[in-house]
């Protein structure tokens, strides 16, 4: 159950966006602007400075080291006739994986490609569409954390209500974990040695016990950035144990305790920064390194 002051938000914000919906008028638009962007990848060996960060010039040059073409979309977001924030969204093609880990797999097929944020939200867009900011270490382009799956819902909610489309949506786990692995079947998309994460992701050993700006490591292969450490992502999925047969597009049971979260936070160990390790929580639940991740109708 949400708190009093959650709740009372929750009914202003409701109500703001019924006053807007009766005015005939949007006091936040987006436009999508498509880049097909293709960023070649030459193999080169990391640099990791003694304090255990990347140097930062052999991070834009692996930045630009995916040999495969990474569509992405840009949508901007207008209030006033002024951009307040953008959001970057990566192609994430139809196929079928391997879902799970020791030796709890099952086949799993996602039939329709779809786009998946480039990078977790960050408290500038939750702001610029909540006109709050909920997070314990404030700072603009660090993930929005300490929401519940509920103010998740709350922020899809107004921001579709306000573009007037459902276009945003929080991804399944199995959308999530698909685009996680970026076609691997390792541990993590880079592989198994896990003494590479810090190339790819925040997690204890190198948070230094705090989160961090969105985008400063190293990107999967399919141009996602944090998907291994930084904050825990809020899923769709009610948990439930894994089936034991093949299945399209699954969404999980249609009711439950708890929600699904996935990749691991700045203050986890590399176990549960793997791509297969699942958490849940109650829906209700506020952690300062629980975030998420949007995933948006191709």
């Amino acid at each position: 159950m949400r708190s009093g002051n959650a709740l009372d938000l929750g009914m202003f914000k409701a109500g703001k966006l019924k006053q807007i919906r009766d005015t005939k008028k949007s006091s936040l638009t987006s436009v999508a602007k498509e880049a097909i962007s293709t960023e070649e990848n030459e193999k080169e060996n990391v640099i990791i400075k003694t304090d255990g960060s990347l140097d930062e010039t052999v991070v834009k040059k692996r930045r630009l080291s995916i040999r495969s073409s990474v569509q992405s979309i840009r949508d901007d977001f207008y209030q006033d006739g002024e951009r307040v924030t953008s959001m970057e969204f990566c192609h994430i093609p139809a196929g079928t994986f391997r879902m799970g880990r020791f030796g709890n797999f099952y086949r799993v097929t996602i039939s329709k490609g779809f786009y998946l944020g480039k990078y977790p939200v960050t408290q500038d867009q939750w702001d610029a569409v909540m006109e709050s900011n909920p997070s314990h270490f404030k700072k603009g382009n660090y993930p929005v954390e300490n929401v519940s799956w509920e103010d998740c819902q709350d922020f899809i909610g107004r921001l579709n209500d306000q573009i007037g489309r459902a276009k945003y949506r929080l991804p399944t786990e199995a959308e999530w974990e698909y685009a996680c692995r970026a076609g691997s079947v390792t541990s993590y998309s880079f592989g198994d040695d896990k003494k590479k994460l810090s190339e790819y992701g925040w997690y204890h050993a190198n948070s230094g016990g705090t989160s961090h700006p969105v985008g400063e490591k190293l990107p999967n292969p399919w141009g996602l950035f944090d998907m291994n450490g930084g904050v825990w992502e809020w899923c769709k999925d009610w948990y439930a144990p894994y089936p034991r047969w093949k299945a399209t597009d699954p969404e999980g049971p249609s009711a439950g305790t708890d929600r699904v979260l996935r990749g691991g936070s700045w203050s986890d160990g590399p176990k549960r920064c793997r791509s297969g390790f699942r958490s849940y929580f109650s829906p209700d639940f506020r952690c300062d390194f629980f975030g998420l991740r949007l995933a948006r109708r191709a």
